[in-house]
């Protein structure tokens, strides 16, 4: 602190040796005549010193022995960090008072810290579309830390701004990764997230020529490609697993790791799916629904009336006088696995589907039998319908 300019208030340092510190700071004087200069002071009284707010050349040397003694301080203060931080920043943030090194002319040696980025920022891939300063290696040899001078807004990466501004020239819209990963480990206002949540920039895997916002799509996953949902372009994986760090981020951002139970099974409910669409949409919840299954819960709470609505079963129901045996789609309430119920009429899951019936039918949960109630019901409707049938049957009919 001997080196930097003091306020008018400070004692010289003469007078301070001459005297004696235990003497000026004794408690026989009445209130303490004399005390430390507090730091916050000093910093207050900095920010406004030409060293700190002209930039002049001549004035480098004052400048990084200011931010390293406040540095210093930062670091003291431990858990503090962030108050001590947050005050610098509130002094400092308007002032071109950071050094930074440039290999071109400049007007000016030093720089506001928003403007800035660190000495570790890797800013190679944006060689093509911009120059950016880093704060100078001095700072970094007078022992200024990367933590101080982001508490003090200097930047990690380059501004969400201009990477929206530049999306085709840096050629992200054909693999997101790079970005992705690259935000990831950027910092971010919440101002910049809030864009990143918002805009459309994100290209989709079966749509090239349009950008997404991160809520439109789903998480890469070729298990997906089959069934009418959009997920995120990602050419160099088949998959991002949400718990991975890109993972995290993307569903941070917005996008949605798997679509809701409801909406798949509204979507095989359908009537325009071809036989094979809706076997692999099935086992695509299928292979969600057993014990630790992504599906598992929302299935396991959803009400009868709610699972009514949703036929996507393959079904056969035979006629008990006929034989006929038409197929049709049923909800897992209103079918049963177990085959032998087809002889009294019962809608059976379709014995076409072969060892696969009753894996749907295990974790749709549908019921294998009638209850006996449902069975008796049934054996008395059949009962009363051969009886009408046979009163009304002459001839030929009557035979059969």
């Amino acid at each position: 602190l001997t080196s930097l300019p003091r306020p008018e208030t400070v004692l010289p340092r003469d007078i301070q040796e001459s005297i004696g510190l235990s003497v000026l700071q004794s408690d026989i004087l009445e209130n303490r005549w004399f005390s430390s200069l507090p730091i916050e002071l000093l910093a207050e009284f900095m920010s406004h010193h030409p060293a700190m707010t002209q930039a002049q050349p001549e004035d480098e040397k004052l400048r990084v022995q200011v931010l390293a003694v406040l540095c210093r301080e930062f670091i003291k203060r431990g858990a503090e960090r962030s108050v001590f931080g947050g005050l610098c920043c509130s002094l400092l943030k308007d002032r071109r008072c950071i050094p930074f090194d440039s290999n071109l002319p400049t007007q000016f040696a030093a720089e506001k810290p928003g403007e800035l980025y660190l000495y570790s920022a890797e800013l190679r891939a944006f060689d093509d579309v911009g120059f950016f300063h880093k704060a100078s290696a001095a700072l970094l040899n007078a022992g200024v830390t990367e933590d101080f001078l982001l508490a003090l807004g200097v930047r990690k990466c380059v501004s969400v701004d201009f990477l929206f501004a530049n999306l085709e020239t840096l050629n992200w819209g054909s693999d997101p990764k790079p970005l992705i990963e690259y935000l990831r480990t950027a910092t971010l206002s919440r101002a910049d997230f809030e864009k990143l949540a918002k805009t459309r920039y994100l290209p989709a895997a079966d749509n090239a020529t349009k950008a997404y916002a991160p809520s439109e799509l789903y998480l890469p996953n070729d298990d997906l490609k089959d069934l009418p949902f959009r997920t995120l372009k990602w050419p160099s994986e088949k998959q991002v697993l949400e718990s991975s760090a890109n993972g995290r981020f993307l569903v941070e951002l917005g996008l949605k790791p798997k679509p809701l139970l409801a909406d798949v099974l509204g979507y095989l409910s359908g009537d325009n799916l071809t036989e094979q669409q809706r076997l692999d949409g099935m086992d695509f919840v299928s292979a969600r629904l057993g014990p630790n299954g992504a599906y598992r819960a929302q299935y396991t709470s959803m009400g009868i009336s709610d699972k009514k609505k949703f036929r996507f079963l393959p079904c056969i129901a035979p006629d008990p006088f006929t034989g006929q045996a038409p197929e049709q789609r049923c909800s897992s309430v209103s079918c049963f696995s177990d085959w032998r119920c087809a002889v009294m009429g019962f809608a059976v899951l379709d014995p076409k589907l072969g060892k696969n019936a009753n894996l749907y039918g295990s974790l749709f949960q549908c019921e294998t039998e009638p209850q006996s109630i449902l069975l008796l019901n049934q054996l008395a409707y059949l009962v009363a319908t051969a009886k009408y049938k046979l009163d009304v049957a002459k001839g030929k009919e009557l035979v059969e």
